[in-house]
Parts: structure tokens; sequence; C-alpha cells
């Protein structure tokens, strides 16, 4: 579902896909790996050994979006309704990918899928 979203806006906003990513295929993989080893593997599990799995899964999300927060202000033009308007996408993001692992009881599908979406954001920003 979240790649047909990124699809579409994708295509309405460039009317094209730039497919042209050379090694951003590997880097992506990179960092959304040790992200959900992180946040799904190590602080959902943690925090789920002591509350219920809903509550471990939206104080996971939200650390989740702290660690994007330094990038976002650092990339200039934050302005409040960008940083709430990506805050709340990766926290939305966050969460899905926490309930994907508590479903499949694999870090390779929340991997996977955190790196199919961020392959996508990076279609739809490179300008094509």
């Amino acid at each position: 579902m979240l790649a047909v979203i990124e699809g579409y806006i994708t295509y309405s906003l460039h009317g094209r896909y730039n497919f042209e990513l050379g090694w951003r295929w590997l880097t992506t993989f990179l960092f959304a790996f040790p992200e959900e080893v992180l946040f799904r593997g190590f602080i959902l599990q943690k925090l789920s050994s002591s509350m219920k799995f809903t509550k471990s899964n939206l104080i996971s999300s939200l650390m989740f979006v702290s660690i994007h927060l330094p990038i976002w202000l650092t990339s200039g033009g934050a302005s409040l309704q960008k940083l709430f308007g990506n805050g709340l996408t990766v926290f939305l993001i966050g969460c899905v990918l926490g309930y994907l692992v508590k479903r499949t009881n694999s870090l390779w599908s929340s991997a996977i899928v955190h790196t199919i979406y961020n392959l996508l954001i990076y279609l739809r920003t490179t300008g094509v």
C-alpha cells in the first residue's frame, strides 16, 4: 500500500520515475537495516517485554521519529509544518513496521519494506 501511494505521488509530481539510482539501492538498505535492528529488533522487543505491544510500538515509533529530527533540522528549510508532516509520516511508518515485525515475527520483513519505502521516497525527491 505504501509503495502504491509513494509511486502515485512520484508520478503525479514528476510524470515519470528515475531508476538510475546507482549505489543508492545498496546504501538505502545499509541505512534501513540498522534502524530496524535498533528500533524494532531491540527497543520494541525490550519495551514489549514490560508493557502491551501497542504502547511499546507507539513509544518505539516516537523514538524512531526522534533520530530523524536532527537530519530535518540541519537540511535547511525546516518549517514547523514540514517538521510536523515528516514527523507524522515517519511515526506512522514506524508503527506499520512495528506491526509488521509482530505479525511476521521477522526483522527481515520490516527491513525490506523500510528499504523499499526509502527508495520510493528517493525516487520522488531526486528531481526527476
